[in-house]
């Protein structure tokens, strides 16, 4: 089929950035010489968009727990929108894991990962000979976490300290530490020189394990490392500490919101500035080749709130205009009135050149509240060809074609001209059919007429949406 006319338009959702958080990463559950004890560990979700605290869900069934491993969810009462998460392990745990939680927020899953080590017991040591008391090592690390990029690779040099110590009943002796014997630090990790330091019989000995920057640690997600302690230097005096780690996966920032002000005597803070209005679609009526065909105005008004209180807004003195393009009149928005911007496109003006069909005028406004914010609002204008046989199409949106923080609801029209007229919707029909499509696909969303409702959930981040007048 012929297509006389289109035009298409942009929807953007710019919701802030999702961050799902766990007040525990990690955690390690005593253990005997070779399993864990039974026992368990609850930690609560929370998630943000942008910096406001939002609801978040989990579905117990849908979290993946290791062999031995359970997990729970309570979110009735003080927990609804903040799940209390149970893990619990059994005695057939025998090595760390994660435990893989769904969390959903919004209609939008990110996927959290809780790690869990064993701090097992050393094996019991062969008796003493004329000792009283059995020999016996403190340390102070059982488990790590390691911050790394969202794509698994560490994010900056980083350095993992462990100090420790060895005893024989309540008197210190001297030890040292190392990897035990057939083991080996994942790829990324090492011990320089001059980072094992022993244990004396009067203070702690330490080793520094260093983690080299964008190391991918062997692409695992988490891991042990044996260590073997050696106290007094006996043979009979020897003992394996497992540490755990695990990767810390750093999520993508939010937008930052406004900053509200201090409230008064402890009173809720002031709320945040807001704009309406201050944005508009301007068609303008031009010869067939390019040229503006007579002087041609708009109007563009707005208003300034602070909750539901009215305050200043303004524009700068000076726009960036397109060729032909002058401001008529102004007057800033008060607390009690709202602003008014007319902008005219002067006869036989080429808006930046004949074959220039449309663009876009920038408005920065400012808002004048009890801390001034910026917000940014556009008018999009497009060519009219005025000629006896000129069809031309334009798609407005009723809701604008930015959206924030909430669902994109909107109305698209499309507006058909003939000879700089708009047709009335009878006109249309004898010319054609407009049909509807979306992201490029050749398939037509509908066919119904010159309007399309978008609905909740219709749109991702973006969708352009094109009109199309087909014989």
């Amino acid at each position: 089929m012929a297509i006389k006319a289109a035009d298409q338009i942009t929807i953007v959702d710019v919701t802030d950035a999702y961050a799902v958080h766990l007040s525990k990463d990690s955690y390690v559950f005593e253990g005997t010489t070779s399993a864990a004890i039974a026992g368990s560990v609850s930690f609560r979700v929370s998630a943000l968009r942008g910096s406001e605290t939002i609801s978040a869900s989990v579905n117990s069934s849908e979290i993946t727990c290791p062999n031995g491993v359970t997990a729970s969810v309570d979110q009735t009462g003080d927990n609804a929108g903040s799940p209390l998460i149970t893990v619990s392990v059994t005695t057939a745990v025998t090595q760390p894991g994660v435990v893989s939680i769904p969390v959903v927020v919004d209609d939008v899953t990110i996927i959290k990962d809780f790690s869990y080590g064993i701090s097992f017991k050393g094996a019991t040591g062969a008796p003493g000979t004329n000792a009283t008391d059995p020999y016996n090592y403190l340390i102070g690390n059982d488990s790590v976490v390691i911050s790394c990029t969202d794509t698994g690779a560490v994010s900056g040099a980083q350095t993992i300290v462990i100090p420790f110590s060895g005893w024989q009943g309540v008197t210190r002796k001297a030890a040292t530490i190392g990897l035990k014997s057939g083991s080996s630090l994942p790829s990324g990790m090492s011990i320089a020189s001059g980072a094992n330091v022993a244990a004396t019989t009067s203070q702690d000995g330490s080793l520094t394990i260093s983690v080299a920057n964008a190391s991918t640690l062997g692409g695992a997600s988490n891991g042990t490392i044996s260590l073997e302690i050696t106290v007094d230097g006996k043979s009979t005096a020897k003992f394996t500490h497992i540490l755990s780690w695990a990767k810390v996966i750093k999520g993508t920032n939010g937008t930052n919101g406004t900053n509200g002000t201090n409230g008064t005597n402890g009173k809720d803070a002031v709320s945040p500035c807001k704009l309406t209005g201050g944005e508009a679609s301007w068609a303008i009526p031009c010869t067939s080749d390019g040229l503006v065909k007579t002087s041609t105005p708009i109007t563009v008004k707005w208003g300034g709130y602070q909750g539901v209180t009215r305050v200043a807004a303004s524009l700068p003195t000076n726009l960036t205009l397109p060729s032909g393009v002058s401001k008529t009149s102004y007057s800033a928005a008060t607390t009690g009135a709202d602003g008014t911007l007319v902008l005219t496109a002067a006869a036989n003006a080429t808006l930046g050149s004949a074959s220039t069909m449309s663009g876009q005028i920038t408005l920065e406004y400012t808002i004048s509240g009890s801390t001034s914010v910026k917000e940014t609002k556009y008018i999009n204008w497009t060519k009219v060809i005025d000629g006896s046989d000129a069809i031309t199409l334009v798609i407005t949106s009723s809701a604008g074609t930015i959206f924030k923080n909430s669902d994109v609801v909107t109305t698209l029209t499309a507006h058909v001209y003939k000879g700089g007229t708009e047709l009335t919707a009878s006109e249309i029909s004898a010319l054609g059919t407009i049909k509807w499509y979306k992201d490029g696909s050749s398939t037509a969303l509908s066919t119904t007429g010159p309007t399309l409702s978008i609905n909740a959930g219709q749109v991702t981040n973006k969708a352009i949406y094109e009109a199309k007048l087909e014989a």
